[in-house]
């Protein structure tokens, strides 16, 4: 016989099972500590992966970004580009709050411009580099690329 403690246990394990697996989200890449990151995702023919961003920074003024990209099907490059990681184009979650002495505080999450269709059913490389200037102030609290189906 299985007690009340281990069935709330049992049911909440299922219960997260179950919510990761419905979720859209891909994978999630910090990019707060590092610069470069290289992953891989299964892709579906027909199937769009869209490019998001969720970021928490303070600075004095706004910095310059942009986040490179080179999509790969194995050895052979599909796509390269680069875009503002700034620039959200659907903020879902934002807020922005003046500090004391013009620092500010940004908080996002959104749609970034583009996406990725893949044009085969398999493993795709993706290798990403965030390249910013250094602002004055600049405080990466949180800085996540999240690719979602």
């Amino acid at each position: 016989m299985i007690g009340p403690s281990v069935r709330k246990l049992i049911l909440f394990c299922l219960l997260t099972v179950f919510i990761q697996a419905c979720s859209p989200e891909l994978v999630r890449v910090d990019f707060s500590k590092h610069q470069t990151a290289e992953i891989k995702i299964p892709g579906k023919q027909g199937e769009v992966v869209d490019l998001y961003i969720d970021f928490d920074l303070e600075f004095d003024s706004l910095p310059d970004m942009v986040m490179e990209f080179e999509f790969y099907q194995g050895n052979l490059l599909l796509f390269k580009g680069g875009i503002d990681p700034l620039a959200v184009l659907s903020p879902e979650r934002e807020f922005t709050e003046e500090n004391g002495g013009g620092k500010i505080h940004w908080t996002c999450y959104g749609k970034l411009q583009g996406d990725f269709s893949p044009p085969a059913d398999t493993l795709f490389t993706v290798r990403s580099t965030l390249v910013m200037n250094q602002a004055p102030g600049l405080k990466i609290n949180k800085f996540e690329l999240v690719l979602v189906r």
